[in-house]
């Protein structure tokens, strides 16, 4: 048992090892052809990535929302449900974490707990819309989520906008909710830069997923459907439920992204702050 569960642990760190050497060596072809150095573009890129304090928080700062987004993908991919609306779910969940983050006094951690399971709320409900299309309507998933991509971004924005009244600018970027409440915001984990404790929060999300799909019942549940929807159906899996629990959640972990980053760099809800994460 042991033997197999340590040539398991090889060969998945094998996996990895081929998969960034087959990277750097596209990579450097790639710089190579356009007549670039490869070794000074890599020296380049980890100076940028881990080259002092500053660009290890900014790796920091950007892997979370990617760390937490790519877990909501995977869990409708793995699945065989094209999920493309993550971005809109995270619109949604960053805009409810702005408004219960600003206008609601509580102790820190309540208040930081309340926000981000708002956040989730909301877009786990925003991800229930198009799992109830394709269940009721057959329409199918990744038409529904691509476009309630746009309606997320132009209704949050249109929201902002009302809730801040007149103040707020016409201009685009500028259109922006209050800063939350000091009790509800993340601590950076290197002071004066944007990298938050919502990393730790990323990494034990992406760790739980990978638990339940690889070692629950209703891990293998969910995987089925997506591998073999028929055979799940004559092994007694509820397809339709199952198919409800895989948008909810992705849902849930887009809205919890976008709430930490309102809770987290941004302080507050601000339009187009995604800048295509949910992609």
């Amino acid at each position: 048992m042991n033997k197999f569960f340590n040539e398991n642990i090889v060969i998945n760190i094998l996996k990895y090892l081929v998969a960034v050497i087959v990277v750097m060596v596209v990579g450097a072809t790639i710089i190579k052809l356009q007549g670039g150095d490869p070794g000074m573009a890599f020296i380049a890129l980890m100076e940028g990535s881990v080259g002092d304090m500053d660009a290890i928080a900014q790796t920091i700062r950007w892997a979370t929302p990617c760390i937490i987004t790519g877990v909501a993908a995977v869990i409708a991919f793995r699945s065989g449900i094209w999920n493309v609306g993550i971005e809109g779910q995270m619109y949604f969940g960053a805009f409810i974490a702005a408004i219960v983050g600003y206008e609601f006094m509580m102790p820190r951690a309540l208040h930081i707990f309340v926000t981000l399971g708002a956040a989730g709320i909301m877009g786990m409900l925003f991800g229930l819309i198009p799992a109830i299309l394709k269940m009721y309507l057959n329409v199918n998933e990744l038409i529904s989520t691509l476009m309630l991509n746009y309606v997320a971004v132009l209704f949050t924005e249109f929201m902002t906008f009302k809730y801040m009244g007149f103040d707020a600018s016409e201009l685009a970027d500028a259109i922006a909710t209050p800063d939350v409440q000091p009790t509800a915001r993340l601590r950076s984990i290197i002071p004066g830069t944007s990298a938050s404790s919502a990393i730790f929060m990323a990494l034990i999300i992406a760790i739980l997923v990978h638990l339940l799909y690889k070692y629950t019942v209703k891990g293998y549940e969910l995987k089925q459907v997506g591998e073999n929807l028929r055979f799940a159906k004559f092994g007694g899996v509820n397809t339709k439920v199952t198919f409800l629990m895989i948008f909810l959640m992705s849902g849930f972990i887009a809205g919890f992204c976008g709430g930490t980053e309102v809770l987290g760099p941004l302080g507050r809800f601000r339009s187009s702050f995604a800048m295509n994460l949910g992609w």
